[in-house]
C-alpha cells in the first residue's frame, strides 16, 4: 500500500513547481485513493489548529501544529497519529 501511495503522490506533483499547499493536498489525495482512508479536514492555516509555546530564546510563539494530521489503525487495533508539516524552500 505505501509504495502505491508514494507513486500516486509523485505522479500528481512536481517538486520544482508545486507549492507547499499543493504538496500536502496531493499527499492527502494519494492516501485516500490508495488505502482504506477518509479525508476529514486540513489542519493547515488560520487559527484552526495552532499551538502556543515558549521558544528556546524565551519568546512566546504560536504556529500551526501541522498541515495534515494522519491517523492510522493497524490490523491489531493500535492507533497512530502522524503530524505532517510541508515546508518548501526557495
Amino acid at each position: 500500500m505505501i509504495p502505491n501511495i508514494i507513486a500516486d503522490f509523485r505522479r500528481k506533483v512536481s517538486f520544482a513547481k508545486s507549492k507547499e499547499v499543493d504538496l500536502f493536498r496531493n499527499l492527502a489525495s494519494a492516501i485516500v485513493s490508495q488505502s482504506h482512508s477518509t479525508f476529514i479536514d486540513e489542519t493547515h492555516g488560520g487559527n484552526v489548529c495552532n499551538v502556543s509555546f515558549t521558544s528556546v530564546t524565551g519568546k512566546p510563539e504560536k504556529c500551526e501544529i501541522a498541515d495534515l494530521l494522519i491517523l492510522s489503525c493497524a490490523t491489531d487495533g493500535a492507533l497512530r497519529a502522524t503530524f505532517w508539516q510541508a515546508k518548501k524552500q526557495g
